[in-house]
């Protein structure tokens, strides 16, 4: 048998130097699937808080929306009952409530939400303070025409 050209030591050499090459790509590989899977848990943790308070909101939301129903259904029974008592007293009795006519057909129904007193009482504040700087502007006046100092 003719003997081979390559020495097996030298093919030995080749041999280890692509399996270290092999090896290192391998840990390439395997650190860069850890890295990804890390991630991925990361994503899917922070997708489950999501969801999470997604679900809170959702159950908060139809909380409040059973609420609100519940309070829209005791606002009409109000509505009906102050219907019902403004047909008791009748047509010709009409009193002064919050600035609006109550017991006539046609008057729009008290404003007695918070906005509304709030609203009405800076527009008394107002009107108090017009009437106090008129008051001061007149004073001021007849004390000018009589030669007074101020």
């Amino acid at each position: 048998a003719p003997p081979s050209p390559v020495r097996p030591s030298v093919v030995a050499r080749k041999l280890r130097g692509e399996q270290e090459k092999v090896c290192a790509e391998m840990q390439r590989l395997l650190r860069a699937k850890q890295s990804t899977e890390e991630a991925l848990m990361r994503l899917s943790e922070d997708i489950e808080q999501k969801h999470a308070y997604a679900q809170a909101e959702r159950r908060r939301r139809l909380e409040l929306d059973a609420a609100c129903e519940f309070l829209a259904q005791a606002n009409e029974a109000r509505v009906a009952e102050i219907a019902d008592l403004r047909r008791k007293l009748g047509s010709a009795h009409v009193a002064r409530v919050g600035g609006v006519d109550v017991g006539s057909e046609h008057s729009e129904p008290p404003r007695l939400g918070w906005w509304s007193r709030l609203r009405e009482h800076l527009a008394a504040e107002k009107a108090a303070k017009r009437a106090a700087a008129a008051a001061a502007a007149a004073a001021a006046s007849t004390h000018h025409e009589s030669g007074e100092a101020i």
